[in-house]
């Protein structure tokens, strides 16, 4: 009797059952937005980069390698390569060089340390637009908070004209930065320092380590997964900049701070399209070729906690 009351339950648990299709349409919304929002743009200027196309000419014809050669001849492109080497250099080491200090520091059982955590992440949250302008105005040689300090005090020598100066003006962008994202580098050091097991520190203690020895020897190697996304991430955004470094500087004085992403959208500005989209695609292609080796060196390194 039971088994016949089974046999007519089967059909219908079959019938609720959601269709195959139930899931895809949890997936297509987002898979649309990806598609018209990414995926088409990005294969529309991988396109246009091989054009002439601009604002002053209707008639968009194919030219081949041609603004990808005219844009390396460019004398300002070579000054924004540069310049963003150096971004993506520095910032890349001053965020994990201080986001891991930090991140160790605010590990340890000091007292306040949520409160000091909160600090060091705050400038995170603001807009980097917010950031460029703020900073525009601490730097300003003369009217700036920074060198109206330093002349107060008697320290008229130290009073430089940060973002006026064509050698300093790329490193004030690049100390903006710093100040700005240490605090995310510092937020995922301190994920990837509570993970570690207290037992190794315990067994470093054992052995007689000293803390440089705990450091180096148990928290780095234990912290390369961590260091991996870091670093990857820093190098990424520092190619890329955009937003900070054009509302300090402008690219200025002269070209001397200027970085592919303000060349692009220099370019873009005066109409040339398709030259900045080839410089965009030159960017593109110089971060795939850096990051992954990078990162598959730095995955070797990872050690398992």
């Amino acid at each position: 009797m039971s088994a016949s009351i089974e046999a007519r339950k089967l059909p219908l648990l079959r019938k609720r059952r959601p269709p195959i299709y139930y899931p895809v349409l949890f997936i297509v919304p987002a898979l649309i937005v990806y598609l018209v929002f990414f995926a088409y743009p990005t294969l529309l200027g991988f396109y246009y980069s091989f054009t002439d196309w601009n604002s002053s000419n209707s008639d968009i014809r194919f030219v081949g390698l041609t603004q990808f050669v005219e844009a390396v001849k460019n004398p300002d492109f070579g000054i924004a390569l540069r310049n963003t080497f150096i971004f993506a250099i520095v910032t890349t080491l001053g965020k994990n060089g201080l986001g891991i200090a930090l991140a160790v520091l605010l590990t340890m059982g000091i007292r306040a340390r949520s409160a000091l955590r909160a600090v060091y992440f705050s400038p995170a949250i603001l807009n980097i637009v917010a950031v460029g302008l703020i900073f525009q105005g601490l730097l300003n040689p003369h009217t700036g908070f920074l060198n109206n300090t330093l002349r107060s005090l008697n320290l008229d020598f130290l009073a430089l004209g940060w973002i006026s100066d064509p050698s300093l003006a790329i490193y004030a962008a690049c100390l903006m930065e710093i100040w700005r994202a240490t605090g995310i580098s510092m937020a995922i050091y301190i994920a990837g320092i509570q993970n570690i097991s207290k037992d190794y520190y315990e067994a470093a203690e054992i052995d007689g380590a000293s803390m440089w020895k705990k450091f180096t020897h148990v928290t780095l190697p234990l912290l390369m997964p961590a260091i991996t996304i870091n670093v990857l991430l820093a190098v990424i955004y520092g190619a890329r900049m955009f937003e900070g470094v054009y509302f300090l500087t402008q690219g200025g004085p002269g070209s001397s701070s200027e970085v592919l992403m303000t060349l692009v959208y220099k370019y873009m500005g005066q109409g040339l399209y398709g030259y900045s989209t080839a410089m965009n695609l030159i960017l593109v292609v110089l971060i795939i070729v850096i990051s992954m080796p990078l990162l598959s060196y730095m995955r070797k390194r990872e050690v398992e906690g």
